[in-house]
């Protein structure tokens, strides 16, 4: 029962090899007590004086000197085992908090020196970067007013007179990219919610959307709104 308990105890391949190195295999084949005695107490105890066979008389001591130092080792692997673990789990819960403080100090020790002009400038990038613009270019250059686009006024008259009606018609405006064409049309729909009797209302959208994109959903084709 101890010869069990020590190997599985202190693992099966270093009691082997224990037994291989202090030529211990005689001694546990055998039926006598006293050697079989000898053998747990080369196994468990790391004592650098040498013993000889223990009498009839010494092997109750001796065996209860084998018990006393397994009850350690297992006390002592349980311990261990208990702090491995408690080691693990802060480690899993933390380990993004280590990796971002890891790459913090790598990064300060690349970087050049702090002073007070250097804090002042990164304080400055860190400010122009909130600043955005509010409307992108196409907005600012694009026209605001009719008489602002210039060659396109019968274009212009035509459609507004197209969709300034109860009843507006479907237009197709064509033509080369940059000419103005949604500009006029975005124009003229402001023209036509401020009649009366068209049926734009005052906060009618102006709806946009890409060609190349609808020419791939057949719905969105035959849409009358879109297409």
């Amino acid at each position: 029962m101890l010869y069990d308990m020590a190997t599985n105890t202190l693992g099966k391949e270093l009691v082997q090899n224990k037994i291989k190195k202090e030529k211990l295999l005689k001694y546990l084949k055998c039926d006598e007590v006293e050697k079989k005695t000898y053998v747990l107490l080369k196994l468990v105890l790391n004592d650098k004086t040498p013993f000889n066979v223990p009498s009839m008389s010494e092997i109750p001591s001796m065996l209860e000197r084998v018990e006393r130092e397994l009850s350690n080792i297992i006390a002592k692997q349980r311990v261990e085992n208990n702090i491995h673990e408690k080691v693990e789990k802060v480690l899993i819960e933390n380990q993004y908090k280590y990796i971002d403080e890891m790459k913090l100090s790598i990064l300060k020790k690349q970087r050049g020196p702090e002073n007070a002009k250097t804090l002042k400038k990164y304080a400055c990038l860190e400010k122009m970067d909130t600043i955005k613009l509010s409307k992108s270019m196409m907005e600012l250059l694009r026209p605001s007013k009719l008489d602002e686009i210039v060659g396109q006024d019968m274009a212009i008259k035509a459609l507004i007179s197209k969709i300034s009606s109860p009843y507006p018609q479907h237009v197709i405006l064509y033509g080369p990219p940059g000419v103005g064409k949604t500009s006029a049309a975005r124009l003229a729909l402001e023209v036509a919610r401020k009649l009366k009797y068209t049926p734009f209302k005052d906060d009618a959208p102006f709806v946009e959307v890409d060609g190349a994109t609808l020419r791939w959903d057949p719905n969105e084709i035959t849409n009358p709104l879109l297409g």
